[in-house]
């Protein structure tokens, strides 16, 4: 019956998989994520002055880079300013009217919190922004004309700079509370993060290190604060968790096989509305963050009916992917599908499939070195994920 069922699915048609899946890999493609960018900066030229009546030209304006939680990505900067050039107002002469002219605006640049400025040439760290709006003057507008330069108001300052988005992991975990991340990352690396049962016990990122025997290969993994719906409008810890998912590489969406609910006052989620929920939110705060490259972890698979669970979230993903989002209420209806590479039940407790995931983790960063064309080839779809997963319970593989 179940192989009857399987064949049935697999002849289904998929509105999703090709059209939107080429959508997604074209977006993927064109490099929607940006951890550095070199700008070169050309602060304002001062005003020339006005000898006869000792006039003072307008200091050029300064170029100032300054963080901003608001900005939770440089890829605004690469297409704000596409030839890679910046450049500040220039002061205004002085004149009959204007005998001492105030200096011009200084041009601001808003970057994430967690940059790095460096001097694209020599490589000299300019300075660090961590916090919400720290700001750091890069280059200096010119003097305006004066007595001293002789009324001739002189150039600003020129720099080539290279902006970096610190990372904080290569791997992010997101989930909603008590999803089981801080439990795994302390199964796969040597982090000791704080786990109970009860809602954000993490508040902060905590970061573990996997290694590998016999390999110099080290991955950083981040348990990232849980979110709760409605965290892209910041509810709950909100964007004080969306806003570290930015300088991670990759993301594992972690899911309790048996659902989740956050209060008695709100409703039970399956463990496929789970991971409708936390598509939605990533996506509505920040709708390029779905591109990134990312595995779906189900976790829990040794507590009561855990592998029936995981079994019916399987065939539902199947479904969905089969016949489209469209038929979803509008607050699980995601505007594009997150582009998994894998589908990982596991066990902290038990250690099921945690040797398998740490593999997979490690074959995700070197996948990474290549067009993701090549990966999907390889996966044939998303679909084609699914089905595996299912017949590999069928063959009572996993």
């Amino acid at each position: 019956m179940v192989n009857l069922t399987l064949c049935k699915l697999c002849q289904t048609a998929s509105a999703l998989t090709l059209n939107n899946l080429q959508r997604s890999v074209k977006s993927v493609s064109e490099q929607n994520f940006r951890y550095s960018i070199k700008l070169m900066l050309t602060a304002g030229r001062g005003g020339n002055g006005y000898d006869r009546i000792n006039g003072i030209g307008g200091n050029g304006g300064d170029i100032v880079i300054m963080s901003s939680w608001k900005v939770n990505s440089l890829l605004r900067l690469e297409r704000r300013f596409r030839n890679r050039i910046v450049e500040a107002p220039s002061g205004k002469d002085s004149s009959i009217l204007h005998v001492v002219v105030p200096p011009a605006d200084n041009k601001i640049i808003k970057v994430p919190p967690g940059v790095d400025i460096h001097d694209a040439k020599d490589r000299f760290l300019i300075g660090t922004l961590e916090k919400d709006l720290d700001r750091i003057v890069v280059v200096k507008g010119g003097e305006g004309g004066c007595l001293k330069n002789q009324f001739i108001g002189q150039p600003g300052e020129t720099r080539e700079i290279q902006l970096t988005l610190k990372l904080i992991g290569d791997f992010g975990f997101v989930g909603f509370p008590n999803a089981g991340k801080s439990t795994l990352l302390r199964v796969i690396s040597r982090a000791t993060p704080k786990v109970a049962d009860y809602a954000f016990t993490t508040l902060n990122p905590n970061i573990g290190v996997v290694e590998y025997p016999n390999s110099s290969i080290k991955i950083k993994c981040t348990d990232l604060p849980g979110l709760v719906e409605g965290a892209h409008q910041n509810v709950g810890l909100g964007h004080e968790f969306l806003r570290h998912i930015e300088r991670t590489k990759f993301l594992l969406f972690i899911i309790d096989a048996s659902g989740f609910q956050y209060s008695p006052d709100k409703p039970y989620r399956t463990a496929l509305e789970t991971l409708l929920l936390l598509n939605r939110e990533v996506e509505l705060y920040a709708s390029h963050l779905i591109d990134k490259p990312c595995y779906i972890v189900v976790t829990k698979l040794d507590t009561k009916d855990a592998k029936l669970k995981y079994k019916e979230f399987l065939i539902a993903l199947r479904d969905l992917l089969g016949s489209g989002v469209e038929s979803l209420p509008p607050e699980l209806r995601p505007i594009r599908f997150i582009l998994f590479q894998d589908i990982v039940p596991i066990s902290s407790h038990s250690g099921l499939n945690i040797a398998y995931l740490k593999q997979r983790l490690k074959d995700l960063l070197r996948d990474s070195q290549y067009r993701y064309e090549k990966i999907i080839e390889r996966q044939n779809s998303l679909i084609g994920i699914v089905d595996s997963k299912l017949s590999m319970i069928v063959d009572n593989k996993s």
